[in-house]
């Protein structure tokens, strides 16, 4: 199979993934699945849309979800540069951790 075929194939199933994934993210948050799958789908899901599902950012799936995205060793470089989605960690997530 030719290079070009087998690139569009991936895309395609890429996109077709990420088709199943919002669709099914309302179910998916409220089994309480594992969230790295979510994770691996940043950029193309958003956190606006996890949040949602999730109920809001309050929600400890969304807490889940956020930390896991921003965790240095598996999370997501390009998720850790986004001042929007660490300002929601440090607002919701941090605030009363205790550094010392």
């Amino acid at each position: 199979m030719c290079y070009f075929c087998e690139t569009f194939l991936l895309i395609f199933y890429l996109q077709i993934l990420l088709l199943s994934v919002l669709i099914n993210l309302d179910e998916i948050v409220r089994k309480d699945e594992d969230t790295s799958i979510l994770v691996r789908l940043y950029p193309d899901l958003q956190p606006w849309q996890v949040e949602i599902a999730a109920g809001g950012k309050e929600s400890p799936y969304y807490y889940k979800y956020i930390c896991l995205l921003l965790d240095i060793k598996n999370g997501n470089y390009a998720a850790r540069m986004n001042s929007d989605i660490v300002a929601v960690s440090l607002v919701y997530i941090f605030p009363c951790t205790s550094f010392s």
